[in-house]
């Protein structure tokens, strides 16, 4: 009786700790444009830019925030390109020939090549649906390179040559694996014409957990043969 007591308490000592470490990762939602905030790093997300596509990105360390007067948001270094731009509001905010729509975020490259990233990190390790689409926000029209990167090595890459939907790249990925601390990256670069003037381009990112079926079944295992545990305990005690 003991052994099997050891057994039923380890298996739901196990099944406790996936629960706690998995189950809370794959009950939420990640969204790049609703979580921008002004402070960097901010949660799971952090702004900044590299200056080759895979190397280490530098955080942007200049915080704007025009909300309040009816402008944007913007995270950049040193006050110019690259950034990363928010909308806050509740209207389409245009700058020149770019339009951001209402609660958009846009990412800009640097004027000597550098990339714009907003990364992402996973807080647990499990599985995890990405859906992300890239979309030229300046009519000029937008000329950019974009990109999706798994801890530095790409999983996307596609060019923007052109402006709104018509023009948009787009990627899913219903099941990527992940370990706690890997990192998601969205990244947009010169482009094809090897210049950075009116490259706003947007990104709507989202980056949901997915349910385990084996977490939840060895979790369900264990708490029943707890419980029987009990129950067999109570009777033999009478």
């Amino acid at each position: 009786m003991d052994l099997l007591r050891r057994i039923i308490l380890t298996s739901s000592l196990i099944a406790a700790i996936i629960f706690g470490l998995i189950i809370p990762a794959s009950a939420y939602t990640w969204n790049v444009a609703d979580d921008f905030a002004g402070s960097n790093p901010n949660g799971q997300w952090s702004y900044g830019f590299s200056t080759t596509l895979t190397g280490a990105i530098t955080l942007y360390n200049q915080f704007m925030d025009n909300s309040g007067s009816g402008g944007m948001q913007r995270w950049d270094f040193g006050g110019t390109d690259p950034n990363v731009t928010h909308n806050p509001q509740t209207y389409t905010y245009n700058v020149g020939s770019a339009f951001w729509p209402a609660g958009s975020f846009s990412l800009h490259p640097g004027q000597s090549g550098q990339f714009s990233h907003a990364r992402w990190v996973a807080p647990a390790s499990g599985m995890f649906s990405l859906q992300a689409t890239f979309t030229g926000f300046d009519t000029y029209p937008t000329t950019s390179d974009v990109h999706i990167l798994v801890n530095g090595v790409q999983v996307f890459g596609d060019l923007i040559n052109g402006y709104g939907p018509t023009y948009a790249k787009s990627y899913a990925n219903a099941s990527v694996s992940l370990g706690q601390g890997d990192t998601l990256d969205f990244v947009v670069g010169w482009g094809s014409n090897n210049d950075y003037a009116f490259d706003t381009t947007g990104l709507s990112a989202q980056i949901t957990g997915v349910p385990l079926p084996g977490a939840a079944l060895l979790l369900g295992s264990g708490l029943l043969g707890l419980m029987g545990w009990k129950i067999r305990r109570r009777s033999s005690s009478r």
